[in-house]
């Protein structure tokens, strides 16, 4: 399944970081509730599986999710920290600067498809 948040792709919502590669891309973590996801934090990380198996971080997330913690991923190997970095803001810039709730009518992010 997929997200569009902002014009990007990402791989999710997910819940299990199992099956996320470790490579370089930006995450989303999510809390879900009310039918509704509130972006708790975006990131940009040279790992993603690193990153999100990592306990400091997890504990974090949770403590700001309000609902259960998701997190969709947009994989991107071939870009440095800086482009990385830019997506965040970018999307961030699309959200008035803040993790916050969003709506799919909105067209920031819309359901996807398998």
């Amino acid at each position: 399944m997929s997200l569009q948040i902002g014009r990007y792709e990402f791989e999710g919502p997910l819940v299990n970081p199992r099956g996320v590669k470790d490579i370089p891309g930006v995450l989303a973590i999510m809390s879900y509730r009310n039918q509704e996801f509130e972006i708790v934090e975006l990131a940009e990380s040279a790992n993603l599986r690193a990153e999100l198996g990592d306990q400091e971080n997890q504990e974090y997330w949770q403590s700001k999710s309000l609902g259960m913690l998701t997190f969709s991923v947009h994989y991107s190997p071939r870009l440095g920290q800086n482009r990385r970095s830019e997506i965040v803001g970018e999307i961030l810039r699309e959200f008035d600067g803040e993790c916050q709730e969003f709506q799919p009518q909105r067209g920031l992010v819309a359901s996807g498809s398998r």
